[in-house]
């Protein structure tokens, strides 16, 4: 992976999640680049990918990892300050033009009130704050 994207990703993901230790479920999250550097950061993150060998990178990396993916998340509403949706099998398409609204809705597992949501857009990257 390429180190300027991985910069400016994590540059607006500090936006957002800087100061408090937040719960944060990193969706696709590959083998982990993401989960570790915001768990390094003192963050509970969750990463879910449906790929066994990312999760079993994932896991190597000291990442907490399980396989999955975003409509069949078991994680309870509310229950998550921060989403990460960075992967590629998050990319919205015309089917779905979101996927925060296509599949994290699906399995409830939307941030809690005041949480924030980072989708990756067109080789770029969407912060979405949901109202209170």
């Amino acid at each position: 992976m390429s180190r300027a994207p991985v910069a400016r990703t994590q540059e607006l993901i500090l936006r957002y999640a800087a100061n408090d230790k937040l719960e944060i479920l990193d969706v696709g999250g590959g083998p982990g680049v993401y989960a570790k550097w915001l768990a390094e950061l003192g963050h509970d993150v969750r990463l879910v990918d449906p790929v066994s060998l990312h999760v079993e990178q994932a896991r190597s990396a000291g990442v907490n990892a399980s396989e999955g993916d975003a409509p069949a998340l078991d994680q309870p509403s509310g229950s998550i300050d921060v989403v990460l949706l960075l992967g590629p099998s998050c990319a919205p398409s015309p089917a779905t033009p979101s996927m925060l609204g296509a599949s994290v809705s699906r399995s409830s597992a939307g941030p809690r009130s005041g949480g924030s949501a980072t989708q990756q857009v067109d080789g770029g990257v969407r912060l979405s704050v949901p109202p209170e």
